[in-house]
């Protein structure tokens, strides 16, 4: 009874919902809405819709009245509200949205409005009350109350990984990358905001989590000032400054006695007692044939041949390879025409997740290419990073293509926040650097095929998001391409393929191994 009662209760939602968009072109009608910033007694007045007397109220000018972040989306008509690293996605004529990643339904849909989504205000204010706690909006009197903070460096967030520690620092203002310091001086790390404001009781913390053993905080007449005592081990950091936000990441490795005494300290990366440098030998390594499934990935132009099955093809021979040459665990995402998920976004990351579950030392991603013009020829490389190039961002537009949220928009300005927080989430950027500057070497000399681009290339491949080793993405010729399609065709040119590659690990790993002196 009680499952018929709410299935009752949802089915008449709907129906309103259908109802008030047949009729919306007649019912819109826009109304001012008055603000009200309590903290400083004054207000001011806002456009808005009125529909079947629902007020709605656009996202973008929610976030300005709110000083949050926004991003918009407008390929997926998308927008997101964000607050540091937690965000609200509304999606337009859609009464479901994501809060902080949980889904929740609104008993209305949003609407667009002059090419702007706006959302039903008390219904969106009522489930988004612990994200916005300081808005409410009262509809007899047609008013938005809004307690704004004084302070614009509003909370802290620590996310602790195997290799290191990222900071972030949620802020009501976008600071100026120059007008923020950071200095680590013995174990205290110090970040010091020109015009910083902040509460620092609130901001302060014996709390320790992960690196972090205590937070103290200073207010100063021109500036504010976050301290970080530190645990061992914190090598480097980096600064990274978006809207809304500011992020530091502190590396940190393993350190490791070389055998003799170093009376200063100091410890080169990937060191350790003698018991422990099996942990860094390369004896595990993961394959991830891209696409699969429903998932074909790039269809050749002339042959219709499918990029999973040439992925598929060469990752086996590479995989051969492997095994039979190196003292080596090869594992694979996928030894057949399937997926890990069956969702596309879930597919992508699950990919990583294996990698790091099984303990895998190299993540090896395999690609064929693709373009609208059928004249694009030859293989490239990539490693996870802001895009170093357009050939770079298109590439990966079109590897993310099947994400049908709004990180996979393809805007590269948009998704800076994620790149630099999955940079400073990986400890080997150099590695995979190294890795990837060998591949263009030996697959230049083992093939007919040219370079594409000029050399290396990052890009924001969502396949290598999360990895916690070196990964490269290989594109390893163009399926638009009536020449190369023929050749991913033939057994032995996927063969040289595989060959470039294995000689190219086991290259790495000879060099690698070689420099912790195993």
């Amino acid at each position: 009874m009680m499952k018929s009662g709410f299935f009752r209760q949802v089915s008449a939602g709907l129906i309103l919902a259908c109802t008030l968009l047949a009729g919306a072109s007649r019912a819109d009608e826009v109304v001012n809405l008055r603000v009200n910033f309590e903290d400083t007694n004054t207000y001011t007045y806002v456009n808005a819709v009125e529909r079947h007397s629902v007020v709605y109220l656009a996202v973008e000018d929610l976030s300005r009245l709110l000083n949050l972040g926004y991003i918009a989306v407008p390929r997926k008509e998308k927008c997101v509200l964000k607050a540091g690293s937690k965000g609200v996605t509304v999606t337009a004529m859609n009464p479901f949205i994501l809060v902080d990643n949980h889904p929740h339904q609104m008993a209305l849909p949003s609407l667009i409005h002059a090419e702007r989504i706006y959302v039903p205000l008390a219904i969106f204010l009522n489930i988004c009350g612990d994200f916005i706690p300081s808005a409410r909006y009262e509809p007899l009197s047609r008013s938005l109350y809004i307690r704004r903070s004084v302070y614009n460096i509003t909370s802290v967030d620590i996310e602790e990984r195997d290799n290191g520690t990222l900071i972030r620092l949620s802020t009501a203002k976008t600071f100026d990358r120059n007008d923020i310091e950071v200095i680590r001086s013995g174990d205290w790390l110090y970040i010091t905001f020109v015009d910083g404001t902040l509460d620092t009781l609130g901001l302060a913390s014996n709390e320790a989590i992960g690196t972090v053993r205590r937070i103290k905080s200073m207010q100063y007449d021109a500036s504010a000032q976050i301290s970080f005592q530190l645990q061992g081990g914190v090598t480097d950091h980096s600064l990274f400054v978006n809207d809304n936000e500011v992020m530091v990441s502190l590396r940190r490795t393993t350190t490791i006695s070389t055998g003799t005494d170093d009376s200063s300290g100091g410890a080169e990366e990937h060191t350790a007692g003698q018991a422990d440098k099996s942990k860094w030998l390369i004896d595990t390594i993961i394959i991830d044939p891209g696409h699969g499934g429903p998932d074909p990935g790039a269809i050749g132009r002339y042959r219709k041949t499918r990029e999973k099955d040439v992925n598929l093809a060469i990752a086996q021979k590479l995989a051969t390879l492997l095994t039979q040459h190196l003292n080596v665990k090869v594992l694979m995402t996928r030894n057949g025409d399937k997926r890990l998920k069956r969702d596309y976004r879930e597919d992508l990351q699950a990919r990583s997740k294996f990698a790091n579950a099984q303990k895998g030392k190299l993540f090896i991603s395999i690609h064929a290419n693709s373009a609208e013009s059928s004249q694009a020829r030859g293989f490239s490389v990539y490693i996870l990073g802001k895009a170093s190039s357009q050939k770079a961002i298109e590439t990966a537009m079109r590897e993310n293509s099947v994400m049908d949220e709004e990180d996979a928009a393809g805007n590269e300005n948009d998704q800076l926040s994620h790149i630099l927080n999955a940079n400073a989430h990986n400890a080997f950027q150099k590695e995979s650097l190294d890795l990837a500057g060998i591949m263009v070497s030996e697959i230049k000399k083992r093939t007919k095929l040219p370079l594409w681009t000029d050399g290396v290339e990052q890009a924001n491949f969502w396949v290598l998001n999360g990895t916690a080793m070196p990964s490269v993405l290989v594109e390893t010729a163009f399926l638009s391409n009536k020449y190369e399609e023929r050749l991913l065709n033939i057994g032995s040119e996927q063969m040289k393929i595989a060959r470039a590659l294995y000689e190219s690990i086991a290259q790495f790993k000879e060099k690698h191994e070689k420099e912790i002196g195993s």
